[in-house]
């Protein structure tokens, strides 16, 4: 029969199970017809193909002017019709690998996305106990060196009060020294302003009889050369000791300076 032998044919062609399972003979009835089918399908596959074949010919059949076809023209009509609907089922198969390979390509790409997440949340992560890790490693920084930094401070505090205690020593110090070296020095100025007093008193002296000797040889000289009124002879006196005065006086201020 033809239908056997296309059943066969396509068996052939997708290549199904040939040594594996065994070929089977299905009774069915088309267009009311009893027919036989072969192959290596099972029983309720050949039995859905014959089906098929008939709803086609009950849609046939309701068409108004069917009945009227000559039977080689029913025949291409059916087969027009078979072929069609294998068509229509290639061309969603294609679709519909074509839409299974978008979503392997989808899904592969959503893979290799959610890989480089895993990959960038595993850095993330990396990083974030390296940043933890160094956050640590700071707080222990910080903690030294508030300690160092109080240790200082209790070191400057105590080399502070060291020093200011020295500034007190050497001020109590200070004036008991300069007390002590006064006290040594009192004597001796005053022994030296003593002797220097001592020293005007005998220039005095000196200059005193150095002037009334000078005087009284020049009353003598004016005695022999001629005698003088008593006024002449005072007047010559008092000029001659007011040339001595600014002397005196003189050496007086020198001595003061010297001292």
């Amino acid at each position: 029969m033809q239908w056997k032998r296309k059943s066969h044919k396509r068996h052939r062609k997708k290549g199904m199970r040939r040594s594996m399972n065994k070929k089977i003979d299905v009774e069915v009835v088309i267009g009311g017809k009893p027919y036989t089918l072969s192959g290596y399908e099972s029983s309720d596959y050949l039995q859905r193909i014959a089906m098929h074949i008939n709803g086609k010919i009950a849609e046939f059949r309701a068409q108004e002017g069917y009945a009227r076809l000559e039977t080689e023209l029913k025949n291409v009509l059916l087969a027009i019709n078979l072929s069609d609907d294998y068509q229509k089922a290639q061309n969603t198969i294609r679709e519909l690998k074509q839409d299974n390979e978008d979503m392997e390509k989808e899904l592969f790409d959503m893979k290799h996305e959610m890989i480089s997440m895993q990959r960038e949340l595993q850095e993330a992560k990396d990083a974030v106990k390296k940043l933890e890790q160094e956050k640590e490693s700071e707080e222990h920084r910080a903690i030294r060196l508030e300690t160092e930094l109080e240790q200082l401070r209790k070191e400057i505090a105590k080399e502070v009060v060291q020093k200011e205690e020295t500034v007190d020593a050497a001020a109590d110090t200070k004036p008991s020294a300069e007390l002590t070296a006064t006290q040594q020095t009192a004597p001796e100025n005053a022994d030296k302003e003593e002797t220097v007093e001592k020293q005007d008193v005998a220039e005095d002296v000196t200059h005193s009889e150095d002037t009334e000797a000078a005087v009284t040889v020049e009353q003598t000289d004016n005695v022999a050369e001629e005698a003088k009124s008593p006024e002449e002879i005072g007047q010559e006196i008092a000029a001659t000791i007011g040339k001595k005065e600014p002397a005196r006086k003189t050496s007086r201020s020198s001595r003061k300076k010297r001292r």
